[in-house]
């Protein structure tokens, strides 16, 4: 076994005190030897490691008046788990209409047969089983082979009107102060009190009021 000499690296006998080469006192260091004492190791202690706190979620907020209401006071949560609310359906608001009537003329006469509008909108013509009923139906009245099954119409749009629904032989509107009809209808037109109105052959006149009863 040798000593290894730290300056000049020369190998020297176990037993030398000094290097052969270089004459520097050889120490234990360079025998390459640990002759340190030995630790003696520590029984190693744990401690106990305390557990982390859990971490806590954040509280829910309560739904402020302005995020989470409408105009109508309800909360959105309460639309979540209720569902919405359901609104009532809105009632049409019914039409004032004021009695009218046609009067049959015959002859260039009024006659008794009066026809109450009391309703709208009125289909008048004649009945046809193929077709089902209509509102007013003129044939029983003589001249009914010039109506049309659904002939003309009558309704109320701020004023009783007339329209021909494409009649064969037209629907025609004499003026209660002019001596001749106008020339047969392409559009609806608005009726006066004492106009005459045609449908086909067919003549009545046209009254805001009646007083037969049905």
């Amino acid at each position: 076994m040798t000593v290894t000499c730290t300056t000049c690296n020369a190998e020297n006998p176990v037993s030398a005190e000094f290097c052969e080469e270089c004459g520097i006192e050889l120490g234990e260091a360079d025998a390459g030897l640990d002759t340190s004492p030995a630790l003696e190791a520590e029984p190693l202690t744990e401690s106990p490691v305390a557990p982390e706190p859990l971490e806590t979620a954040a509280p829910i907020e309560p739904v402020s008046a302005a995020s989470g209401q409408d105009d109508g006071g309800t909360s959105n949560l309460d639309e979540v788990l209720q569902g919405p609310a359901t609104v009532a359906p809105v009632e049409p608001t019914p039409i004032d209409i004021p009695p009218a009537s046609l009067t049959l003329i015959s002859y260039g006469q009024s006659t008794d047969t009066v026809i109450p509008l009391k309703t709208s909108p009125l289909m008048l013509g004649k009945f046809d089983p193929a077709q089902g009923p209509i509102d007013i139906d003129l044939s029983n009245l003589p001249g009914n082979e010039y109506l049309s099954r659904r002939h003309g119409e009558l309704f109320f749009d701020d004023g009783w009107t007339v329209r021909d629904l494409g009649s064969t032989n037209g629907v025609f509107v004499r003026r209660s102060q002019d001596s001749n009809f106008l020339p047969r209808l392409q559009s609806p037109m608005k009726l006066e009190d004492g106009d005459e109105v045609a449908f086909g052959n067919l003549r009545f006149v046209f009254r805001l009021s009646y007083d037969h009863s049905e």
